[in-house]
């Protein structure tokens, strides 16, 4: 049995009984092991964060956890069937969360695995800008995703996993933030999450989707860029990450099934809602080619789209978007 696993069988013991003590014997005799061996085992536990009271003749109780985003922590309170339930790889660090999660994808890993960091040394932003990632701040999280759907479907669920991290900062923090098109999640004006989606895919259907999420959770202004947020500075208090993103992947799932079983169409309207963009004069730059104009709407597969000045009607599926 792997020590992770052994690890996670101790701290059930301890979620089991929360107001009152689990003896030594009782861990030992579950587990087939000698007390000396439980007893290293919960000090390996301690090593990661834990603390745990011993009493004499009472046993072992657990005080309190680790501001820690640990794969058991999120797995036990998670109400989900696909995202995150069977495979969650945790890091302390790592260059970059949708790095791993491709290498993964590729070696077979299956649908709704996560990859997540405590920070990221390299971390992606879109238009191969660098997405800062203080230790221990933030959510810095990767989703594989294999939803055989056609290319000119994708865009829609970078929209979607906008829409549920809005609903996610809406139900633990009650703020109203909004999406930018086609990736960013704003409060005021300033940026509190960015989504990076890399695909594999054969010319006309997608292999699988690597989502990645960025979020300033309890980063302090000098430690994200002056344009950014994050959602402790908005509401003056921490936020418990675990809590957070255990509400976050129920939140993907949910929209996830939805656009799966009933199409981007189901949500277009409340995308439409929520964007910032929307009505506005903007830029939108796809690689070398630049395109003015107001965004009047988002299409049935997520495209903007924008009616530039001489009338035209364009339909842009992926670019930087600046507000004029």
């Amino acid at each position: 049995m792997k020590d992770s696993e052994i690890k996670r069988k101790i701290l059930k013991f301890f979620y089991e009984k929360a107001e009152g003590y689990v003896s030594g014997e009782d861990i030992s005799e579950a587990l087939g092991f000698s007390r000396a061996n439980s007893w290293k085992y919960i000090n390996k536990i301690r090593n990661d964060g834990y603390e745990i009271e011993a009493v004499p003749h009472l046993g072992y109780k657990l005080k309190s956890q680790p501001d820690k985003l640990y794969a058991y922590e999120i797995s036990r309170g998670v109400n989900t069937d696909i995202i995150g339930k069977k495979s969650i790889f945790y890091y302390d660090s790592v260059s970059s969360t949708n790095d791993t999660a491709y290498e993964l994808a590729e070696k077979g890993e299956p649908e709704g695995t996560i990859v997540i960091a405590e920070g990221q040394t390299c971390g992606k932003g879109r238009m191969g800008r660098k997405w800062l990632s203080p230790k221990g701040k933030g959510i810095y999280l990767s989703i594989i995703l294999r939803p055989d759907m056609e290319i000119d479907r994708i865009p829609s669920i970078t929209l979607v996993m906008a829409l549920s991290v809005q609903r996610t900062i809406k139900k633990m923090c009650d703020i109203n933030a909004g999406i930018k098109w086609p990736n960013d999640i704003l409060i005021n004006g300033r940026k509190v999450c960015g989504i990076l989606t890399e695909m594999k895919a054969q010319p006309d259907v997608a292999d699988f989707l690597i989502v990645g999420i960025g979020m300033n959770i309890n980063a302090e202004k000098k430690q994200i860029p002056p344009e950014a947020v994050s959602l402790k500075m908005e509401i003056g208090r921490e936020i418990n990450r675990t809590s957070f993103l255990r509400c976050l992947l129920e939140e993907i799932e949910k929209d996830y099934k939805k656009i799966k079983r009933e199409g981007f169409p189901s949500l277009r309207d409340e995308c439409r809602k929520l964007s910032t963009v929307i009505d506005k004069q903007i830029k939108v730059r796809e690689h070398n080619k630049l395109t003015e104009g107001i965004a009047v709407d988002i299409d049935e597969k997520g495209a903007l789209v924008i009616r530039t000045k001489t009338g035209d009607v364009k339909r842009i599926f992926s670019g930087d978007v600046s507000i004029r």
